[in-house]
């Protein structure tokens, strides 16, 4: 009992955990909840369907069971290991496995859908910054600082600020590579923002799908409009406006993507999953008008599609 306790409040950072907490109350995100469903494993045998909304009272009133041979992986943390996988080997090597990164996106807005609506809902935002930020913001600060004083090129201001996506270099550079840290800022801060909105925040509660849609709908608008714009973007993938940056790192033209993984999470039945499905077939063509390359496109199809139809996937416990 006590080490299930122990458990949620480690995964989630959380000063103490109640009988009426529940992991996804508690703020957990997909790393945590890979941590206590293999904990559950060991301590009960099982991780039942649907834990993460279980009060802590709930699971400690589990009988433990027999542990079997085979535990099930949701596929959003087959694809998140997919997406790191091609992300390392792409900067270790001279392989063209570009894509990584744009499918994380897609499973952090199907992981925020599904850990961080209570807490935007509820209207929380310290507590969204405070568990989506740390410790990833502490450890990135310290890289910068130790960057600035170590004896390299100037630190760009873009980066201090956390706009390093909107930074254009010469390739080889140390930092270039945080240019995400940056776009997952901005998108734990624009969800901070959502849940500041009471109008928003009641959308959300009456109808959580239709409510992503229209905000996906509205982005994609604007992205078009301002993507097919004379002049928005040179033949090195760099748009122009409001300064010049790598078109596929910008902050409106990834919303989409993020937006579109909350949307597969929360959508219900064949008419809100095909109705999401039609949107993300204007996701990937707009995006796929700023790539420098074919693989993103590959690898973003094929985890939209595996999101919207594979079943948890069976691996040896």
């Amino acid at each position: 009992t006590e080490g299930i306790a122990a458990l949620l409040r480690q995964a989630t950072r959380a000063r103490s955990v109640g009988p009426d907490d529940s992991f996804t109350a508690l703020g957990g995100d997909s790393l945590g909840y890979l941590q206590v469903q293999m904990g559950l494993e060991a301590r009960l045998g099982r991780a039942p369907d649907g834990w993460e909304n279980m009060t802590l009272a709930e699971l400690e009133a589990l009988e433990p069971a027999r542990p079997g041979r085979w535990s099930r992986l949701s596929i959003d943390v087959i694809l998140r290991i997919v997406a790191t996988s091609l992300v390392v080997a792409q900067h270790a090597s001279a392989l063209p496995l570009y894509g990584g990164t744009w499918v994380l996106i897609l499973l952090m807005g199907f992981s925020a859908s599904r850990f961080q609506m209570r807490s935007i809902v509820a209207g929380e935002p310290a507590k969204i910054l405070t568990k989506m930020l740390y410790p990833i913001l502490p450890f990135y600060l310290l890289l910068i600082v130790l960057y600035a004083i170590a004896p390299r090129d100037a630190l760009p201001l873009s980066y201090m600020l956390l706009l390093g996506n909107y930074h254009v270099h010469d390739g080889g550079w140390l930092l270039g590579v945080y240019w995400f840290i940056s776009l997952y800022v901005q998108l734990v801060a624009l969800m901070a923002l959502v849940s500041m909105l009471p109008r928003v925040r009641e959308a959300l509660v009456r109808a959580p799908w239709q409510t992503v849609t229209v905000a996906l709908a509205l982005v994609l608008l604007v992205e078009a409009l301002v993507t097919f714009w004379p002049g928005y973007m040179n033949g090195d993938q760099v748009a122009q406006v409001p300064v010049p940056y790598y078109a596929v790192r910008g902050l409106l033209e990834c919303l989409p993507i993020f937006l579109l993984g909350a949307a597969i999470q929360l959508a219900k039945g064949r008419g809100q999953l095909a109705v999401t499905l039609l949107l993300a077939a204007a996701v990937v063509p707009l995006f796929t008008r700023i790539l420098y390359t074919v693989e993103p496109e590959f690898w973003l199809i094929a985890s939209i599609l595996a999101l919207a139809f594979l079943p948890p996937v069976p691996v040896p416990s």
